[in-house]
């Protein structure tokens, strides 16, 4: 890990109670682009937030998890991730990267659920590009229920 990193790994291995040193820890791992450490420290923070019954963090956890193993290609991995943080927290970026991947997917059906929570929560960064793509999601399924039948 870079620079930034090494000080807070020795931090979280001393005190893995500490949920904002994982936050900067896993800020650190992204900068470096390094998704394998990047994933480890983020399931280490969900856990530590788990045990502390702390939804928030745990969700920004599974959203860094996902978004890592996104990046490495590992879309099955990156979908479990977004769904345990969407079940911390319905607002959130972890509907809106699950929806996103699960529209690339096929599973329009289940974004649109997921995406329906997020905007329902009405709060978060991720507010409006998950109502944008709800909408894009809503009008492509309509466009295609009225398209006429192949053949």
């Amino acid at each position: 890990p870079g620079e930034a990193a090494e000080p807070l790994l020795a931090c979280v291995a001393e005190h893995p109670d500490y949920l904002p040193a994982y936050r900067l820890l896993c800020r650190a791992l992204e900068g470096d682009f390094r998704p394998e450490e990047l994933v480890k420290a983020a399931t280490a923070w969900e856990r530590a937030a788990r045990e502390q019954d702390n939804a928030g963090d745990g969700a920004e956890a599974c959203l860094v998890a996902g978004r890592a193993h996104e990046a490495a290609g590992r879309a099955d991995e990156a979908l479990e991730a977004y769904r345990r943080g969407q079940g911390l927290s319905a607002s959130g970026g972890n509907a809106y990267f699950a929806a996103r991947l699960l529209q690339r997917r096929g599973g329009a059906d289940e974004a649109l659920r997921m995406l329906d929570e997020c905007v329902a929560g009405g709060r978060g960064e991720h507010l409006e590009p998950a109502r944008a793509l709800r909408d894009e999601i809503a009008a492509a399924g309509e466009q295609h229920a009225d398209a006429p039948p192949a053949g």
